[in-house]
C-alpha cells in the first residue's frame, strides 16, 4: 500500500481503490515515450469508469522540474489524470524503477498483477486491462 500527495488536493491511498483496476504510469515530463503514451492513458480515464489511471512524478528527480512544472506541463499536454508525487523517491525505488515510462497493473483486489516497462502501444495497454477487469 501507499499514500502520496496529489495534484488534485489531498493524498491517494492505494487501499482506498479496491473496486478499480489501477493503473500506475511512473513519468518524466522529459521522456519522449512517455509523453507518447499520455493520449493512451487519459483516453482510459475518461472513458473506463472501473480503471484509475494515476501518473506518478517524481519532481527535482532525475532531472525533472518542480511539482509545479510537471503539474503546468500535464496540463499544457491537455492531460487531466491524477498525478501523484513521489517526493522522497520512495516509491520509486520499491518498484525498483530504472527507465521511463514504466506502467504497473493493479488488480480490483489490489494484488500488483504486472508491469510494462519502456513504451506500451495502446493495444498492450488495454490486453492488460481487459484481462484484469
Amino acid at each position: 500500500d501507499f499514500t502520496l500527495p496529489s495534484s488534485k488536493g489531498g493524498t491517494v491511498t492505494l487501499s482506498e481503490l479496491k473496486g478499480k483496476v489501477v493503473v500506475l504510469s511512473f513519468y518524466k515530463t522529459w521522456c519522449t515515450y512517455c509523453n507518447e503514451e499520455l493520449p493512451t492513458l487519459q483516453k482510459i480515464e475518461e472513458t473506463m469508469d472501473d480503471v484509475k489511471v494515476l501518473i506518478v512524478a517524481a519532481p527535482k528527480a532525475d532531472s525533472e522540474g518542480s511539482k509545479e512544472y510537471v503539474t503546468e506541463f500535464l496540463r499544457e499536454q491537455g492531460c487531466t489524470i491524477e498525478i501523484i508525487y513521489d517526493n522522497d523517491l520512495k516509491m520509486t525505488s520499491t518498484f525498483r524503477i530504472e527507465g521511463y515510462p514504466t506502467t504497473f497493473f493493479i488488480n480490483k483486489e489490489g494484488e500488483y498483477i504486472g508491469y510494462f516497462p519502456g513504451y506500451a502501444p495502446e493495444e498492450v495497454t488495454m490486453e492488460y486491462i481487459e484481462n484484469l477487469r
